[in-house]
C-alpha cells in the first residue's frame, strides 16, 4: 500500500536507493523512501524482529541543518501492514514532534511544550511523576510561566530577570485569590522552569554549555 500523498512545499527532498545489506527494508525491491515534512515510517532491523518508526525532520540546533530523527511505533508482527502501522502512528499523536519544529533560537515556550509532551506524562519508571505532581506543575506553567516568558527567546531569560520576577510573586496580588504567593509555590514555579531548561539541553534543543541554563 503506498503512503499517502502530501505536500513537501519548499522542501525538495529526493527518493535515495539503500545501500545493499542495509537493516532498512523497504516495501519492495524497487521501492525508496522519501523524507516529507509531516513524517514518513519505515522499517528497521531490532533484535526483537522488524519494527516500524515515525521519522521526521527536525532543526540540529549546532548548526541548524534539517536532520532525520525517528520514533518507534511499534513491531510488524503486532501491525503487519503500512496502514495499521500508521493508525498507531495517530493513536501515539507522534506526529506532534513536527507540528512546531525547534529552530536555533527557541522561545521559552517551545521548549516548555516539548517537556511538556515528552517529560511530563512519560510513561515508564525512570522520571515518571505522580499524576497529582504532573498536575500542579502543569498549572503551574500555564497559570505563571508561560504567560511571563513564552514569548521570550529562551538564550534572554537570565537569572537575575527570574529572581526579580519571584519577588513580584512574592509581594502583589496574584491569581483568582488575588493574594501574593507563598515561598512553597514559588519554589515549585521555580523547579518548573528548571525541569524545561535541563530538558532541553539534554535534548540538545538549546547549547549545554551552563551560561544557557539561567537554573545553574
Amino acid at each position: 500500500m503506498a503512503l499517502p500523498a502530501v505536500r513537501t512545499g519548499s522542501l525538495r527532498l529526493k527518493w535515495s536507493k539503500l545501500d545493499a545489506g542495509s537493516p532498512w527494508e523497504p516495501e519492495s525491491a524497487d521501492k525508496t523512501l522519501m523524507a516529507k515534512q509531516q513524517g514518513w515510517i519505515r522499517k528497521r532491523k531490532y533484535a526483537d524482529g522488524m519494527t516500524w518508526l515515525f521519522c521526521y525532520l527536525v532543526t540540529r540546533p549546532s548548526d541548524g541543518e534539517r536532520v532525520e530523527n525517528s520514533k518507534r511505533i511499534g513491531c510488524v508482527a503486532d501491525f503487519p501492514t503500512e496502514r495499521s502501522a500508521w493508525m498507531e502512528v495517530a493513536r501515539l499523536g507522534l506526529e506532534k514532534y513536527i507540528d512546531c519544529p525547534i529552530g536555533l533560537e527557541p522561545t521559552f515556550q517551545q521548549l516548555a511544550e516539548d517537556w511538556r509532551l515528552r517529560e511530563l506524562r512519560k510513561e515508564g519508571v525512570i522520571g515518571k511523576k505522580a499524576g497529582e505532581t504532573a498536575d500542579r506543575d502543569e498549572h503551574n506553567l500555564d497559570q505563571y510561566v508561560i504567560p511571563r516568558w513564552g514569548r521570550c527567546l529562551a538564550s534572554s531569560i537570565r537569572p537575575t530577570d527570574v529572581e526579580a520576577w519571584f519577588e513580584v510573586l512574592a509581594l502583589t496580588p496574584q491569581g483568582k485569590r488575588e493574594k501574593p504567593l507563598k515561598w512553597p509555590t514559588i519554589d515549585k514555579i521555580n523547579s518548573v522552569m528548571s525541569q524545561v531548561f535541563a530538558h532541553a539541553q539534554r535534548h540538545g534543543l538549546i547549547s549545554s554549555q551552563l551560561g544557557c541554563n539561567p537554573f545553574r
